[in-house]
């Protein structure tokens, strides 16, 4: 029994231990977010405005939360390579311009990317965090249109 809590215990500080020394920058359409700096910038694609930044002051949780899931969206893009047994990231066909990259904080070092857009993890964690925050909501809509 104090063996599975050990091991338990240990499980669940490697896994927080992770999502801490983690941070991702993603592109979603006109939307650039750095979960290290809390900054989103959302383009317009006009020549009048060209693109707005704002700071996000989510909690810690929040960013925990987008990061597992970035973690998570990550590990579902990735297929098995039939023929070496390797993990390859599947080729994602899109003209909406999607891109998550996840980095190691401590040395800046990338540990992984994906382009495929409509990951239900990801999204569900956009949406709920970031894309609910007032100063997220109070931002024009982008002018932007993809194909």
């Amino acid at each position: 029994m104090r063996f599975i809590l050990l091991l338990t215990m240990l499980v669940l500080f490697s896994c927080s231990s992770t999502f801490n020394k983690t941070y991702i920058k993603l592109k979603n359409g006109s939307d650039l977010y750095n979960s290290k700096t809390g900054i989103l910038t959302r383009h317009f694609c006009s020549e009048k405005e060209k693109q707005i930044t704002v700071k996000l002051n989510l909690t810690e949780l929040q960013i925990r939360q987008i990061v597992k899931a970035a973690l998570d969206s990550y590990q579902q893009s990735l297929i098995v390579d039939k023929d070496t047994g390797e993990e390859v990231e599947k080729i994602c066909v899109s003209s909406y311009p999607f891109e998550l990259e996840l980095y190691s904080e401590g040395d800046e070092k990338l540990i992984g990317r994906h382009s495929c857009f409509g990951i239900t993890v990801l999204e569900n964690a956009l949406n709920e965090i970031i894309y609910e925050q007032p100063e997220v909501k109070a931002l024009e809509s982008s002018r932007c249109r993809y194909y």
